[in-house]
């Protein structure tokens, strides 16, 4: 088609636009893409990760035993601290049993490049997952998430309750790993609060999510307090962040089996930039760019946002199992320093094989 061919050319060319950069860099004489700090490969689709500390990230322990969770979407706090909010497996127990323990954390560092994330407490227990944190332009913290909430749905959404004797972020093996209660949906819900440790309000629906499949929903709230928001599918617009009424479902973002656990930025271009991860295994990222928020293309330049691979400062190199539940962190001028991630040493959901996860954190640029 014509479509195809142009962008073939266009590729050939290297770049006739900036939008050919996915506007994460300059289109230089119709010939190269000049990246900004942050992102590197012929198309600036490619995140510029950098060797990072070990103990980055949220790695938790309790009584010499590992804690495990799963992603930590992080906001730079008007407190001066950087404020995770993660996934993380109750009672000692693995991603297997996500569904069954899965509880929602707040962890802070005040230089997540240098300091660990430090957990600090419990924003909702079981169940809830996937959480997506953004901060309003009156200040507010605000959080997405998947959750059951009685008495509206059964609390945990599987047939048992949640899974006992687990040890060290192992599930325990007499646990059931496909014991969902499909009867039950997964509804995303928002909360915020002035203070980033709470209190939250009370949790509010977002319509549209409430079906049998986690939404993933990420947002980001503009200056004049609407948003745009991503699901694994849906594009959401809303005139105001806290009324649940203007929340639309305004377009379809991505082939429906690409990927998943999108996150959403705005450049300080206007430019809105998504990424998602695809597969299980060999996960690898996607970018993402929307000139309006309702549109989006995928890069064309194909290239991995991301891979399996961390290396570390110490000189040592990892593939991960799984690298899933992408999320960028901004610093206060609003320049990328890190990605966080869900990860898994050895595997994403067989307990069997050892299902401890954590949130790791890898540099980005020279910050």
């Amino acid at each position: 088609s014509f479509l195809l061919i142009s962008m073939s050319l266009r590729m050939a060319a290297g770049c006739w636009y900036d939008a050919d950069c996915n506007w994460n860099g300059k289109c230089v004489d119709t010939d190269h893409c000049e990246c900004r700090p942050g992102w590197t490969g012929d198309f600036c689709d490619v995140l510029d990760l950098r060797p990072t500390n070990p103990k980055a990230g949220y790695q938790y322990f309790v009584d010499g035993q590992n804690v495990s969770s799963w992603g930590g979407s992080v906001v730079y706090g008007n407190d001066g601290l950087y404020h995770m909010y993660a996934a993380e497996m109750s009672g000692f127990c693995g991603l297997s049993v996500w569904l069954a323990n899965s509880i929602i954390i707040h962890a802070t560092s005040p230089d997540p490049l240098k300091v660990p994330f430090k957990r600090q407490s419990t924003v909702w227990d079981i169940f809830a997952h996937e959480p997506s944190a953004a901060v309003a332009p009156t200040g507010e913290y605000v959080i997405y998430f998947t959750a059951t909430i009685e008495p509206n749905q059964k609390n945990p959404p599987v047939k048992n309750g949640s899974c006992e004797g687990c040890h060290n972020g192992n599930t325990a093996l007499d646990c059931r790993y496909d014991d969902r209660d499909w009867g039950v949906n997964l509804p995303t819900y928002m909360i915020y609060s002035d203070k980033a440790d709470g209190p939250w309000s009370d949790p509010v629906l977002v319509p549209g999510t409430d079906i049998d499949v986690d939404s993933n929903l990420a947002v980001w709230i503009n200056d004049d307090g609407s948003l745009v928001g991503l699901t694994r599918h849906n594009v959401y617009m809303a005139s105001d962040w806290r009324n649940m009424s203007t929340y639309k479902i305004v377009n379809k973002w991505q082939h429906p089996d690409m990927g998943e656990d999108p996150t959403i930025w705005r450049d300080e271009n206007g430019i809105y930039h998504g990424m998602i991860h695809i597969y299980r295994t060999d996960s690898v990222g996607l970018h993402y760019y929307s000139e309006d928020g309702i549109h989006w293309s995928q890069s064309l330049g194909g290239g991995n946002a991301f891979t399996c691979n961390i290396s570390y400062t110490d000189g040592t190199d990892r593939y991960l199992a799984c690298r899933e539940r992408p999320h960028l962190v901004f610093n206060q001028t609003g320049h990328i320093i890190a990605l966080t991630n869900g990860a898994a040493d050895v595997s994403c959901g067989d307990a069997v094989k050892y299902d401890r996860t954590y949130t790791s954190l890898q540099r980005v640029g020279d910050n």
